[in-house]
């Protein structure tokens, strides 16, 4: 039987939110009280994976879901700040520092070593942002919660492009729940709560569009994995025990991952398209549409040994 105490359930756009769900959304609006309403509404989105077929996130329709839930008493939204209107999006400026330039090609150790260096600088931020503007098929969205970003630079390069930036990669808090990840480790509900943070979620990989270098990919899978854990640690102070990351079905096949030894565990049920078009058939008579769009592929990485990560993950 349901909780009580558990929030009634909400339909918005033809999705349905669980009162699990809705307990999830209140955590987010409170643990992240410092992003302004229109961050907080991409945060939902994302961890909730509510997309569009073309891989949008739906932050109008996020924002109908927040506002009810507001109203309802179920979550309590931040006070709208002086000049910032509902639903602006972020701008990002285009540069000359982002702009496409002349193809670099060949083997891995053309181009190595290969540097990660932490985003830190506002310079190097708004360099990031720019580049997920221009060259990721998202675009730039601000990422939720605790989040750490890498600048990938080729040093091996000669003249005055040693050094230049090649890739990014990005990590965040995880998602509040999946299945395939959920059932791998091992994890009820009540010992998912409790050690969901020990997860952090690679949630932006980009290798600028100029750069084809065999192997790159794989390799700053590497880097990152064994970088990661320290500089997760030094800045909140939790260790992660595992990373993951969701690849988009139909778009990618996650070669790169399986290359780096990530783990394939299954895969989303992309229901947010699928409710979305039982809803239109009840109410339009339209043929039922398959839900592939929404899928996603769910890759694991233990940072540690597989046996020692699931004990340590459900301790």
């Amino acid at each position: 039987m349901p909780d009580s105490s558990s929030p009634r359930p909400i339909t918005v756009s033809g999705r349905t939110f669980t009162g699990e769900e809705i307990i999830s959304i209140d955590k987010i609006v409170t643990s992240c009280s410092g992003l302004s309403r229109n961050e907080l509404g991409l945060t939902v989105c994302e961890l909730l994976e509510w997309e569009r077929d073309n891989g949008k996130l739906k932050s109008r329709e996020c924002w109908e879901l927040l506002n009810q839930l507001n109203d309802r008493g179920d979550i309590t939204l931040p006070v709208l700040r002086a000049g910032r209107p509902q639903g602006k999006k972020t701008t990002v400026s285009h540069t000359e520092s982002g702009q496409e330039r002349e193809s670099i090609a060949g083997t891995l150790s053309d181009i190595a070593p290969i540097r990660l260096k932490l985003v830190t600088s506002k310079e190097d931020l708004a360099l990031w942002r720019e580049l997920l503007d221009r060259y990721h098929y998202l675009s730039f969205s601000t990422p939720f919660g605790a989040q750490l970003t890498y600048l990938a630079h080729a040093d091996g390069l000669s003249g005055d492009r040693c050094g230049e930036v090649v890739a990014g990669l990005q990590f965040t808090s995880p998602a509040w729940s999946m299945k395939g990840r959920d059932r791998w480790i091992g994890w009820d509900s009540e010992t998912r709560k409790s050690n969901l943070q020990l997860i952090v979620n690679q949630g932006r990989f980009l290798i600028l569009p100029w750069v084809k270098v065999k192997n790159l990919a794989s390799h700053l899978l590497s880097l990152a994995s064994r970088q990661i854990s320290s500089d997760w640690e030094e800045h909140y102070g939790r260790r992660p025990l595992l990373l993951e990351t969701l690849v988009k079905s139909g778009r990618y096949k996650g070669t790169c991952y399986r290359a780096a030894n990530w783990i394939h565990v299954g895969e989303t049920r992309g229901e947010g398209r699928s409710r979305e078009y039982i809803e239109g058939a009840k109410q339009g008579g339209k043929k039922l549409k398959t839900a592939a769009s929404g899928v996603k592929q769910i890759f694991l990485y233990p940072l540690a040994s597989v046996d020692r990560t699931r004990k340590d993950l459900t301790c």
